[in-house]
């Protein structure tokens, strides 16, 4: 595969990337609308403060694949350029993505751990 083409493997990862940040948005956006309350199994606000556990898994996986631009990978031979090479050309982005998930790790455990507090005072 061509180290340039848009679906490389490097370009895969950045996408998958995006796709749990947004996961990881969507879900604390769910949890605090309501969307993941069953009546008759604890009150909204437990099940705001449980997305907390899902936004901090989907934003975990998302800094994962960033972080192998930095410290590179497993399965990233001693001479391939590859990654650092992508890394170079898209430091920009993979420093954003990197930041965003980050972030959102922390928001999600903070809702994790005290998320039934934060929905019945701002809900």
């Amino acid at each position: 595969m061509n180290r340039n083409s848009f679906f490389s493997k490097n370009m895969c990862n950045i996408i998958r990337a995006i796709a749990y940040i947004l996961f990881s948005i969507l879900t604390l956006w769910m949890g605090w609308s309501g969307v993941f309350f069953y009546g008759d199994r604890g009150d909204a606000a437990m099940w705001f403060a449980r997305s907390g556990a899902i936004v901090t898994i989907f934003a975990a996986m998302a800094e994962v694949l960033m972080a192998q631009y930095w410290v590179g990978s497993i399965n990233q031979g001693i001479t391939s350029t590859s990654i650092s090479d992508f890394a170079k050309r898209h430091r920009e982005v993979i420093l954003f993505l990197q930041g965003l998930s980050g972030f959102l790790i922390v928001i999600g455990t903070m809702v994790w751990a005290y998320g039934d507090l934060i929905y019945t005072t701002w809900k």
